[in-house]
């Protein structure tokens, strides 16, 4: 069974501040982004309609190869091809390596790395040494907090952590290695080495940003809030993870002749929370996955903001390929055999299809949040040779006051 990707928005246009929905723009002053917001960003798909404010930066802190460096005066890049990304750092501090050095206030998003050892690395939050842990087990799930699958797991051979660290002033992180041993480095359990490559992915505010700073041990709401937000990010993986007022579903079936399109109009200020594409059984879906094409027209423009063929709409550019992820995915309907379904072990141990069974046997969904002020026009187009039929599925409600 195939890895369930999770998509996870890491930006902080996401965040809201404080039970109002205030703009992080005036997180400044009185109020404070706390750590449950911050945890709560990581699904809140809305807010990524929302342009980040002036003075926010998002980065990644790397071991890249600090010998291809990029010189300004001669505007080149020089040794561009160095290849010994598993050991750079930003400097050395006597027997310690320092792997990131980060002013505040900010968020690291996401921890990874491709080999992990028993040496200890560790993550000092605004001066105080908050994090003090052997590299595995950022990554081994035993160690609370960093023990929820949702955030912890691995995934194309790498390790990743997607817990949120943030912190007001600073953030310095460092392991015990000296640069002499960091350059005949051999990677071997119980000789006190960290591991291998590391990426720090982050994002800084504005100053004047009021920032929660992270501690190992959460409170009780906390808890519940990471609980809540690791089984959106993989047991509920598929499912829409907000909740709209007011929501109204168009749900039509399309039989669009060769050369021809059919579209679906929705009026009025609102925005665009869901959208499915339901497909029948066939041979094969290669080429009707290529030759339909999905635009949409926001407000009367003449041409479209959105225009891609349908399987790369939905994050499949060749055939269709299984996946769940936190805004986009694809299966099967009716139970059939999927990557996401052990009872059949084959496409020709399907189980029986009942008449009350949804007839299409695939389903592509879109949870990408898209506001418009005045209309939207959803179009299809059928660039095969041939007769298609598909189901369309939009839901849409009153724009989210972001």
């Amino acid at each position: 069974m195939k890895k369930l990707f999770t998509i996870l928005l890491l930006s902080a246009s996401l965040i809201s501040c404080a039970q109002n929905k205030t703009s992080i723009n005036n997180c400044t002053q009185s109020k404070v982004l706390t750590y449950e917001k911050i945890i709560e960003s990581t699904y809140d798909i809305p807010k990524l309609a929302v342009l980040p404010p002036k003075g926010e930066k998002t980065a990644l802190a790397s071991s890249y190869d600090r010998r291809s460096k990029y010189d300004a005066k001669t505007d080149s890049y020089l040794e561009w091809r160095a290849n010994g990304d598993f050991k750079g750092v930003v400097r050395y501090e006597g027997e310690y390596a320092v792997l990131a050095d980060i002013k505040g206030p900010g968020v690291i998003w996401r921890t990874w790395s491709a080999s992990v050892a028993d040496g200890k690395v560790q993550v000092y939050l605004d001066g105080k040494l908050v994090i003090d842990l052997p590299w595995e087990d950022y990554f081994s799930g035993r160690i609370a907090p960093f023990n929820r699958k949702g955030f912890v797991y691995t995934a194309a051979r790498g390790k990743v952590n997607y817990t949120p660290i943030s912190f007001q002033r600073s953030c310095k992180i460092v392991t015990k290695i000296s640069k002499e041993n960091t350059e005949k480095f051999t990677f071997k359990k119980g000789i006190g080495v960290w591991g291998k490559f590391f990426h720090f992915n982050y994002t800084v505010f504005p100053k004047g940003t009021k920032i929660q700073t992270f501690k190992m041990e959460l409170s009780p709401a906390e808890n519940k809030a990471l609980d809540k937000a690791s089984k959106i990010l993989s047991d509920d993986l598929g499912k829409n993870p907000v909740k709209y007022k007011n929501t109204k579903t168009e749900n039509v079936v399309l039989t669009i002749p060769a050369g021809r399109s059919k579209s679906l109009t929705l009026t009025g200020k609102e925005a665009i929370t869901s959208l499915k594409i339901q497909i029948p059984k066939r041979k094969h879906y290669t080429d009707l996955l290529r030759q339909m094409t999905l635009s949409i027209y926001w407000d009367n423009e003449k041409s479209p903001s959105v225009w891609a063929p349908l399987g790369d709409f939905f994050g499949t550019g060749w055939g269709i390929n299984e996946y769940k992820s936190l805004v986009m995915g694809m299966g099967k309907l009716n139970n059939q055999y999927s990557i996401f379904n052990k009872k059949c072990s084959s496409e020709s141990n399907n189980p029986i299809i009942h008449k009350s069974d949804n007839p299409n046997a695939f389903e592509f969904y879109s949870y990408w949040y898209m506001p418009f002020e005045k209309n939207a026009k959803i179009v299809i187009r059928n660039d095969s040779d041939k007769e298609e039929k598909i189901t369309l599925i939009v839901d849409h409600s009153p724009v989210k006051v972001l």
